[in-house]
């Protein structure tokens, strides 16, 4: 089945980073910022962000906020460690 070819349903769609913009603004960040704004004008998708550094609110404009890892310091075998 094509959830595209289906009007009324809604694509879950998940940005996976390793900060959100508003922890650090840099060239990428800025990039999913304008992706995310044009993707909420739509209204057609449930998005989730999943960063290592993100603002302690569950939410930001619609879209559900994940935090993996722990924070802060690039860990010593880099990011492939937030996820064991």
């Amino acid at each position: 089945m094509n959830p595209v070819a289906s009007p009324d349903r809604r694509i879950r769609l998940c940005i996976v980073t390793t900060v959100h913009w508003k922890a650090f603004m840099g060239g990428a960040q800025y990039q999913i910022k304008c992706l995310l704004e044009h993707l909420r004008a739509l209204d057609r998708y449930d998005i989730s962000y999943v960063a290592r550094s993100i603002p302690d609110e569950p939410e930001i404009d619609g879209y559900r906020l994940h935090r993996i890892g722990r924070g802060g310091h690039i860990p010593r075998f880099g990011y492939t460690t937030d996820a064991l």
